[in-house]
């Protein structure tokens, strides 16, 4: 058997970690490598591990983020291969935003299903085959059953079945408990309290190494930084009798910690270059120093230390991206044709060492764990100094560049149209012989020519995925933002996200990665994201599938941190305003534990469906805050109101699905004009609607806008599916747009299926 640690990510780009334990069955004895005997890892790049064996157990170690299944297909990851994952561990509640994708996924994936009896329970169906596989565990803290209940009567409500889970609550007390056993791993989980109830898990393999010599190993993961670091580490002070037997007197007792996004002491990046070892597939690995109590290294209780950080890896550019690399090369090549339409924005949160209490505490090295990148166990001499129970191998095998002469629909005349209208025009920076040089001592004699000056920028959408429900590694799942003018004292004229419609998963890293950049000079603001944050007024949800909203637990949260970093009132009209289907209104109050109308929520977000939005007088004070909701006009101290109507129309997809028409005053370029209108229509999913039709037609002004579905292409095969599951082809969503008379019309929502959408296809 070959044990390996597989990171897919490690925290970066507002992405909690996602690490996999995985256990193969090698068909031939490896090599052993002795090359770690140095003390020094290296990091093999010449292989990747999905060859090295048929994989027979996987465990998610660090819970699941609601990116996983889009960073899986991006490193090309099959989570549920050949019913090989066993199990989830939960090392705080947050760590759960992938648990509903991965609940949709085992239906379909052969895993065993839980049927409702007659007394509203739940049983293990007992169905036998060879293509049943079994349930699926979920351990974590005290709280984890309740979530998970909530979860899946959210997700599957009246169905008669739904997976099987097996659930294990961490038990409250003092001491080391057995969580979970098969015939790979044995956990141990224990209970630390602080800011929120955390578990620290202990984990044991039987003869993990490249070899059947090695007895066995046993490795720790330690949660993020929700508990003091004593007590963290207190709960080593007393470790499992099985774990102490399985030693000898010579070892450690444990042979490795993973931390989880520590508290960073200092960072090195071991590169070692224009070596024999780099030009045969092998670098060094990057390393920095974490917190550990004196003791600790003192007792010899560890052999070695791992380590995921969040936002950035020491000794390199915190502006390298982590993860979605597919998505990020085709994203470049993008923007360097088009750039006014597709902005990419590299800038991102920068690395920060933490300041620590030295009384009683050292460093120890911790090697770096970061995307693409196995982790193997391997047998080594203990006695040996520096000696390594592991090795790492790079996954980059499978991250396959994008052909730079692929065809994706770049040359057609609509794009050529579009250069020469924006790319060949003048630019509004090019110097004047009567600009005023901002760092000049000369006075401004009429302030309002200063004003005429500035250049009010245009509104503009941002499209963070035009993708639908299977995971691809370049094409997102729905998300879009709209940006509006507005300024202040530091910035007089810029581009501030106000709303944002829909917000599948990834939609925070798509918005970190191609908003553009904002000064964020204000004591509240972290970074350029937290501003843009800071600004929005609402977020809307079309309906309650989970590409719509797999992301919004975690951008409802950012948001009310963003607002309270600020200073806005968090009692009044600053509050987010979030319209959505009640099963998802649902699903935000479950996980982030409170009630919509009350309690802890009350402070982070309004929430309301369409209906009540549209006509209950309950909403009256949230329609309110929506159209009172104001921007600081561009160069001036007085504010607008950009958001004059707000209107939601019922279409043809599934229940509670809607369409959503908004009307808007935006400040103007043109001169003798203060304000002008802009209507955006975005139909959600649906088939083509008379409905949505007639409402466009009585709107105020002309449809400035169109932002339509085309899932399915329209030939014999699209036009049948997209009936079938209630979307519109590309040729039905332009006569929609044809049919109410709109200035442009975008077209989204591709199924997966067309690898590129192209020109000629429409």
């Amino acid at each position: 058997m070959q044990a390996s640690i597989e990171t897919l990510s490690d925290g970066s780009e507002y992405v909690g970690c996602a690490l996999f334990l995985t256990v193969r069955k090698l068909g031939t004895r490896a090599p052993a490598d002795d090359d770690n005997e140095s003390g020094h890892l290296d990091f093999d790049t010449s292989a990747g591990s999905d060859e090295d064996g048929k994989i027979v157990a996987r465990y998610s170690l660090t819970g699941l983020p609601s990116l996983t299944g889009r960073i899986s297909a991006d490193q090309s990851f099959k989570l549920l291969q050949n019913g090989a994952f066993r199990a989830v561990l939960l090392p705080a509640l947050k760590s759960l935003g992938g648990l509903p994708s991965l609940f949709l996924n085992l239906l379909s994936s052969g895993y065993r299903l839980a049927t409702a009896e007659d007394d509203g329970s739940w049983t293990e169906d007992s169905k036998p085959g060879p293509q049943i596989y079994d349930a699926i565990s979920v351990i974590g803290p005290p709280g984890t059953g309740e979530k998970l209940d909530g979860i899946l009567e959210i997700m599957f409500g009246n169905r008669r079945s739904r997976p099987a889970i097996r659930l294990c609550n961490v038990p409250d007390r003092r001491g080391w408990f057995e969580v979970y056993s098969d015939s790979y791993v044995l956990i141990w989980g224990r209970l630390v309290r602080g800011e929120a109830v955390s578990v620290v898990y202990l984990v044991s393999l039987p003869s993990a190494g490249d070899t059947d010599q090695q007895k066995s190993c046993t490795f720790a993961i330690l949660p993020e930084k929700l508990a003091s670091l004593d007590a963290i580490w207190d709960t080593f002070r007393e470790l499992p009798h099985t774990v102490v037997a399985n030693k000898n007197e010579e070892s450690h007792l444990i042979d490795f910690v993973i931390h989880l996004n520590p508290n960073i002491i200092s960072g090195t990046q071991h590169l070692n270059q224009g070596t024999k070892r780099q030009k045969t597939g092998r670098t060094k690995v990057a390393s920095h120093q974490v917190a550990v109590p004196s003791w600790i290294e003192e007792s010899r209780l560890v052999r070695a230390h791992l380590a995921t950080v969040s936002n950035g890896r020491p000794g390199e550019s915190s502006t390298r991206p982590r993860i979605l690399q597919r998505a990020r090369r085709q994203a470049l090549r993008l923007n360097k044709t088009l750039p006014f339409a597709f902005p990419f924005n590299e800038q991102s949160e920068s690395s920060q060492s933490a300041s620590w209490d030295d009384n009683g505490k050292t460093t120890a090295l911790a090697y770096q764990l970061f995307p693409g990148t196995s982790v193997k166990f391997k047998r080594c001499n203990d006695t040996v100094t520096g000696a390594s129970p592991f090795s790492f191998v790079a996954r980059n095998n499978c991250l396959k560049d994008v052909d730079s002469n692929e065809d994706m629909g770049l040359e057609n005349p609509a794009v050529e149209a579009l250069r020469c209208a924006f790319l060949d025009r003048p630019s509004v920076c090019e110097n004047d012989e009567n600009e005023i040089e901002l760092d000049s001592d000369g006075d401004v004699e009429n302030e309002d020519e200063a004003k005429e000056d500035i250049v009010i920028p245009c509104p503009r959408l941002i499209v963070l995925g035009t993708g639908c429900a299977k995971p691809s590694p370049s094409r997102g799942s729905s998300g879009y933002g709209i940006l509006l003018p507005s300024g202040d004292q530091e910035r007089p004229s810029s581009l501030v996200l106000s709303c944002i419609i829909e917000c599948g998963e990834g939609t925070l890293t798509g918005l970190s990665r191609h908003l553009p950049p904002i000064c964020c000079r204000s004591p509240g603001h972290s970074t350029s994201l937290d501003a843009h944050l800071s600004h929005v007024c609402f977020l809307w949800i079309s309906h309650s599938h989970l590409d719509h909203y797999g992301d919004v637990c975690e951008l409802v949260e950012r948001i009310a941190h963003a607002k309270r970093r600020s200073g806005q009132r968090s009692d009044g009209d600053g509050r987010l305003v979030v319209i959505a289907p009640s099963k998802v209104l649902k699903m935000i109050d479950l996980m982030r534990q409170g009630t919509n109308h009350g309690g802890p929520m009350k402070r982070s977000y309004l929430g309301v469906t369409h209906r009540e939005f549209q006509s209950s007088p309950f909403a009256r004070d949230i329609r309110s805050s929506v159209c009172n909701f104001e921007l600081r006009y561009p160069g001036q101290s007085t504010h607008y109101r950009p958001f004059t109507t707000l209107c939601n129309v019922e279409v043809e997809h599934c229940r509670d699905a809607h369409a959503v028409i908004l009307e808007m005053e935006v400040p103007s370029s043109r001169p003798n004009c203060s304000l002008e209108r802009l209507t955006v229509c975005f139909s959600g999913d649906t088939r083509p609607s008379d409905n949505l039709v007639g409402h466009c037609r009585r709107c105020t002004g002309r449809i400035s806008l169109l932002i339509h579905e085309a899932t399915f292409l329209h030939d014999g095969h699209g036009k049948s599916e997209a009936k079938k599951k209630n979307h519109s082809t590309t040729i039905e969503a332009l006569d929609i747009a044809r049919r109410i008379d709109a200035g442009a019309c975008l077209l989204t929502h591709f199924s997966q299926r067309y690898q590129h959408v192209n020109y000629a296809d429409v």
